[in-house]
């Protein structure tokens, strides 16, 4: 693979399947092929509170 991809995204590539735990070799060729080592990760705590705490039309804890 890294004839074909290159050595940078390769390692770059193996890096992004450490972390999200993929083991595959299918699934290591479509992340060089799609190049999802190229984004950047997201803290989904973070998204979910500014997403759902910071909203005006959300109702108080009074309505039922």
């Amino acid at each position: 693979m890294a004839k074909l991809y290159g050595k940078e995204e390769l390692d770059l590539t193996l890096q992004y399947a450490l972390m999200h735990h993929i083991r595959a070799t299918a699934s290591i060729r479509s992340i060089l092929d799609k190049k999802l080592y190229l984004q950047k990760p997201v803290n989904n705590s973070v998204a979910s509170e500014s997403l759902f705490n910071n909203h005006d039309n959300l109702r108080g804890n009074i309505y039922h």
